[in-house]
């Protein structure tokens, strides 16, 4: 997902047909819009010079009681949400 707006940050809500035990978050966040490499982490972790991550760290999402998903995506920022049953 991607909110791109620069000011607010949006309310997620994600409900799918297939129950899924589990959902965590993967941020992809940087200091501006336009930041290069050197300022992008993803899960909280920069790639080095070489191309190369380690494990990202992920959030888990709160499930509420109709059994959605829900976060806060913050603004201009993009993250992975992954299922898992």
């Amino acid at each position: 997902m991607i909110n791109k707006d620069k000011v607010a940050a949006a309310q997620v809500r994600a409900q799918f047909e297939r129950l899924a035990t589990r959902a965590t978050l993967t941020f992809l966040q940087a200091p501006a819009l336009d930041s290069l490499a050197d300022g992008i982490r993803y899960g909280g972790r920069q790639y080095d010079t070489h191309g190369h991550i380690a494990a990202p760290d992920t959030v888990s999402v709160k499930r509420d009681p109709e059994g959605a998903d829900t976060f806060t995506l913050p603004n201009a920022s993009a993250a992975v949400l992954t299922f898992t049953r």
